[in-house]
């Protein structure tokens, strides 16, 4: 339910009352009163936390936990929920180092429906996707993917994502010929560049899971990710890895991942198809509902 509407807020309790169980995405402002008042009218709580909400990256200045009062916020809808729901193994690690609930956490993958797999045979092309915005300049790795792009000439890039800021004419005044920046598409035309790319990056500082990661394997992008955050458990063991801070270790990753066989491409969709399939995240949710007992 959307809060962001007075009358929505109002109507809360009454809502609640006649509900079987209260699902809840990320413990934050907007999901204290729909978890305490679910708690209080005893209603079994499921919250997905994992993410912005449980982070404390003090050099980024990123996340509720670094907060001085959100944090309590954020430990008090765990405290209220009947269980956690993490799609993370790294979401899992911040949620039991920094709010340190004593909640019953439940590891259950994200479900991602994947995109048509593309020719096994392509053209160089370098694809990064994030919103495109100051704070995703380095956050996402936006800058050292354009700085990256200059010492690949023969290469494509492009950079895809929704234009919130100055920060896409900053890029563009660095940016080399090959060097492309295109405001938010339709999903379609989204999965159609999964389908074209050689080389999917993802230099990110943070990563709770990156969505965008397994959308281009599946599709069968060659994976370079930094060791930051979810990516490296979300990517596998097999993706090529990069120092997020340093263009020439970007630009040399991407020169060997455009080298990969058609196998390998087959490779990398295999491993994100088989491990986030929708089917399981759905059987996985319904496995926890029935562990709350009857609704």
């Amino acid at each position: 339910m959307d809060l962001s509407v007075p009358a929505r807020i109002i109507s809360l309790p009454r809502r609640l009352a006649r509900a079987d169980l209260v699902y809840i995405w990320f413990a934050s402002l907007h999901s204290f009163f729909p978890a305490v008042l679910g708690w209080a009218l005893r209603k079994p709580v499921i919250t997905v936390v994992g993410a912005y909400d449980v982070a404390n990256v003090p050099e980024m200045n990123f996340g509720l936990m670094g907060h001085p009062w959100k944090r309590h916020v954020v430990r008090t809808i765990c405290r209220c929920s009947t269980a956690l729901a993490c799609y993370s193994a790294y979401g899992r690690e911040q949620v039991e180092r920094n709010v340190r609930t004593r909640t019953p956490i439940r590891l259950i993958p994200l479900g991602v429906e994947f995109p048509p797999w593309g020719p096994p045979d392509r053209a160089p092309l370098v694809l990064t996707i994030g919103q495109i915005r100051q704070v995703n300049l380095a956050r996402k790795g936006l800058e050292t993917f354009a700085r990256a792009a200059a010492l690949v000439p023969d290469a494509r890039f492009l950079m895809v994502g929704q234009i919130m800021d100055g920060s896409a004419d900053y890029l563009r005044s660095m940016a080399p010929a090959n060097l492309e920046i295109r405001d938010a598409v339709p999903q379609a035309e989204l999965d159609a560049l999964y389908g074209q790319a050689s080389v999917y990056v993802q230099a990110s500082l943070h990563e709770s899971f990156s969505l965008t990661v397994v959308e281009a394997m599946a599709a069968g992008a060659v994976p370079v990710i930094s060791r930051r955050g979810a990516l490296p458990d979300t990517a596998g063991p097999n993706a090529i890895f990069v120092d997020e801070l340093d263009p020439a270790s970007v630009a040399e990753a991407i020169r060997l991942a455009l080298q990969a066989t058609p196998e390998d491409r087959a490779a990398y969709s295999e491993y994100a198809r088989s491990r986030f399939p929708l089917e399981n995240r759905r059987r996985d949710l319904l496995s926890l509902v029935a562990s709350l007992g009857p609704l």
